[in-house]
């Protein structure tokens, strides 16, 4: 997809107060994500929340300029890989190591309330009827959540969510 056909999907919600970027590795799309925001900041002003892999310190030393740019267009940043040994059920967070970082105020109220909860999942089904979900689930969530829904005869193929 053409960063301005994504773009222009975004700007047509008027419900959208920003967006967040995770899945994959943000970092290694930064180019493109910095090409986005550009365009959409044009319009309206949205906030911009990623999730990454690298830690914050790596990529202002050994970042590309890419890289480097695109901290410089968050809002909130959330640092560190995953690690299943250190689950934790913290806000923006699955596991312990990862940090937030307010790159700038626009959420300082937030900061806060790092040591709440998360805030649990959002459910969505894609134009195929497909359910996804956004956030931290607990662990073990997907096995149960596939069997409950069996038990309800609804199979759910083992790559879709």
């Amino acid at each position: 997809v053409k960063t301005e056909e994504l773009a222009e999907k975004f700007l047509a919600n008027p419900d959208i107060e920003g967006l967040t970027f995770s899945g994959g590795e943000p970092m290694e799309q930064a180019a493109a994500l910095n090409e986005l925001i550009s365009i959409l900041r044009k319009k309206r002003d949205l906030s911009f929340f990623c999730f990454t892999g690298f830690l914050y310190e790596e990529l202002l030393e050994h970042g590309t300029a890419d890289q480097k740019e695109l901290l410089n267009q968050l809002d909130i940043l959330v640092d560190g890989p995953f690690v299943q040994e250190q689950y934790a059920n913290l806000l923006w967070r699955g596991s312990a190591n990862q940090r937030v970082h307010f790159l700038t105020d626009r959420y300082s109220e937030w900061k806060t309330r790092l040591s709440e909860p998360a805030q649990g999942l959002e459910f969505e089904f894609d134009s195929a009827g497909v359910p996804q979900w956004m956030g931290i689930p607990p662990l073990g969530f997907r096995d149960e959540f596939q069997r409950k829904m069996a038990e309800l005869g609804v199979f759910i193929e083992r790559g879709a969510l």
